[in-house]
């Protein structure tokens, strides 16, 4: 009854306020509204930035919000930001290059009226942040003709003291996509950056990867080891996963169920990206697409939708990550990177595995499997080249799947020893149907690893069918997934 008479008080409660779903759960861009301190990383942060010259490297896997943490804290800062978004086909010029058009430097070539002609003398300072390309400024009786300041004149140098004139930073974010021979420049114009710092305190280059150690985003040189903040991200607990649903119930008038929240928090395994993007579908599924006038209580069923919607988005951009992992180019003793992802998949997602651990495996079925191969091609899978579909947690020595999803599909396409043909290989890939099989497996096996009794044998029991029992009074039975 307890339980009851709080859902009633939920009921009655209203938000003053009216958001768009997609504001609250946000899979695709930087949380702003479900924003949750992490108060150990947001310190550490907070006095690299507060310490002059100290540049700073954040690393971590993706999805465990490195960009959302550093879009707040430089917020409430007060900070100006200067974005690139690196690539893998870009060079570390081409980073240099678009950080100087986001400032949009020019100088004045001509002025021109109606009776004379004179050349103006350069002018300084003359830095907007906008968008666009637009080099002249016409009147009806005067008219200035600007043009940029070229590619070759930009210079790390030029690049630090404009940043610095307005007091920004510069973010690269993904620069662990960047070509290792490219990202060795970003150490030198950090040295740069901590020269000139006297002249400008707050001037900061914060460069954010997807990767296991600071050593993958960048490689810096040795004087440059005590001179830069190198920020590990972890992965999210479930009580910062737990919060965020919490936040956005409280912002939009909504309640999950218990089952639903553990269900979310379970698969995510860590990974904010993940737990924004069931939040978002469940909400959706439920038909709650701005803040409810009246509560909404989000069940069972629209976790059922909410997942297979999941599964469906996921399986065709997974399906090439496969393929790209796993393409060979001539024939060779072993079938590898194949022979390690199944191996992989057989360790649960959020355990993952030791080299060590692996190996005992693969040699279960190739007896003779070389160790210097398992460590070749798990350091190849973990390349954007292959794919990324694998990551290495230094502290705990293991490596898992970047994402739960990964695990799931894994364990579809390698459900027969490879020595009968994988999927892959043969071109069969699974069912929708069968990775909601799959899916509910792992989702089951997560669930257990909470250890919250009353969620694994009353509310979340993944056999398919209705539950008719345990239920709140007034609510009509669920489908279980």
């Amino acid at each position: 009854m307890k339980a009851w008479g709080r859902l009633k008080a939920f009921w009655r409660r209203g938000s003053t306020n009216r958001y768009a779903v997609e504001d609250i759960f946000t899979p695709n861009k930087p949380a702003t509204h479900t924003y949750i301190e992490r108060t150990a990383v947001d310190e550490l942060l907070s006095k690299a930035l507060d310490t002059p010259g100290k540049q700073i490297v954040i690393y971590g896997e993706s999805g465990t919000g490195k960009t959302t943490l550093v879009r707040n804290k430089l917020a409430a800062k007060d900070g100006m930001l200067i974005w690139t978004r690196c690539m893998s086909s870009m060079t570390f010029r081409d980073c240099l290059i678009d950080a100087f058009d986001s400032l949009e430097v020019f100088y004045d070539l001509q002025v021109r009226d109606r009776s004379t002609t004179s050349k103006s003398r350069k002018a300084g300072g003359n830095v907007k942040l906008v968008q666009g390309e637009s080099t002249r400024e016409s009147r009806e009786e005067h008219e200035v003709t600007s043009q940029r300041v070229l590619p070759p004149s930009v210079t790390p140098a030029r690049i630090a003291s404009e940043i610095g004139t307005i007091g920004a930073s510069w973010i690269l974010e993904d620069f662990h996509k960047l070509p290792l021979e490219q990202k060795k420049g970003l150490s030198q114009v950090m040295k740069i950056f901590m020269d000139i710092s006297a002249d400008y305190p707050s001037l900061k280059i914060i460069a954010i990867g997807a990767a296991g150690t600071a050593r993958e985003v960048v490689a810096l040189e040795g004087e440059m080891k005590n001179r830069v903040a190198e920020l590990g991200v972890p992965l999210m607990t479930e009580s910062e996963l737990r919060a965020i649903l919490t936040a956005g119930e409280d912002l939009l008038n909504i309640q999950y169920d218990k089952a639903v929240a553990d269900g979310i928090v379970a698969y995510s395994s860590g990974l904010a990206g993940v737990c924004h993007q069931l939040a978002l579908n469940c909400c959706l599924a439920a038909n709650v697409f701005e803040t409810a006038e009246t509560g909404v209580r989000i069940g069972w069923k629209a976790f059922e939708k909410a997942i297979l919607q999941y599964i469906e988005e996921e399986s065709d951009t997974t399906r090439g990550l496969f393929e790209r992992a796993t393409k060979t180019t001539r024939e060779r003793k072993y079938d590898n990177r194949r022979i390690v992802l199944r191996a992989l998949s057989r360790f649960g997602f959020a355990e993952g595995a030791t080299h060590a651990e692996m190996l005992s495996s693969i040699r279960q079925e190739y007896p003779e499997y070389p160790p210097g191969n398992l460590s070749h091609y798990l350091d190849e899978l973990r390349g954007e080249e292959r794919g990324a579909l694998v990551v290495f947690d230094e502290s705990a020595g293991k490596y898992r799947y970047a994402s739960p999803f990964f695990h799931v599909y894994a364990h579809a396409i390698f459900a027969t020893p490879l020595a009968d043909k994988s999927q892959v290989e043969t071109g069969v890939y699974p069912s929708i149907e069968t990775l909601v099989d799959q899916f509910r497996s792992a989702l089951q096996k997560a669930i257990l690893g909470m250890g919250d009794a009353d969620s694994i044998e009353v509310r979340v029991r993944l056999d398919g069918k209705r539950q008719r029992d345990h239920q709140e009074p007034g609510t009509e039975p669920e489908t279980r997934l």
